[in-house]
């Protein structure tokens, strides 16, 4: 995982931006795993504290509580920095920001030669008609036959069906 970190060199923050659309939860995953800032473990001290004025209303002794915020810590810290699920969501990060910049780098390179094979494909398919007509002839089509035919009982529904009592037994 540190090599793909070390061919990416840093981290842009409109592919992190881009990629939200796949993983919401990326920043922290990617927080989590690559950064250097020590863990703190906020819901074990919070839950570790709670506990504690829990136990005090009861007169439980200093070393029960010591040992219950101590391990409320130690849960957090093993159950969330060693979440396996960060590391997984990283390296599926890493993978697919290399293959984004490297296919942005194909795109810019040929962009050209491509922009220019699109172009001749689309004419060879319509022949040489600019977008607008295209465009004005499409529209003006829509226009000419209008939407009305679509809203006719006998185009929806057929011929054959018959909605009313009455009209079943005229049709037998």
């Amino acid at each position: 995982m540190y090599k793909k970190k070390q061919l990416l060199g840093k981290i842009r923050p409109e592919e992190v931006k881009e990629y939200k659309k796949f993983d919401a939860g990326i920043e922290d995953a990617l927080d989590k795993t690559l950064s250097a800032k020590t863990y703190i473990p906020w819901k074990g001290l919070l839950a570790g504290a709670g506990l504690n004025v829990f136990a005090t209303m009861f007169n439980i002794p200093w070393s029960y509580r010591l040992g219950i915020f101590s391990l409320t810590l130690l849960f957090d810290y093993g159950f969330d920095y060693y979440n396996p699920t960060y590391r997984m969501k990283t390296l599926a990060f890493l993978d697919w920001s290399v293959k984004y910049r490297t296919a942005r780098a194909i795109y810019e390179l040929d962009a050209p030669k491509i922009d220019q094979k699109l172009k001749r494909r689309f004419q060879s398919t319509i022949g040489n008609v600019d977008a607008e007509s295209l465009f004005d002839s499409l529209t003006g089509k829509v226009n000419e036959d209008g939407c009305e035919p679509l809203f006719n009982d006998n185009v929806l529904l057929g011929d054959e069906h018959n909605d009313t009592p009455e009209k079943a037994a005229q049709a037998n």
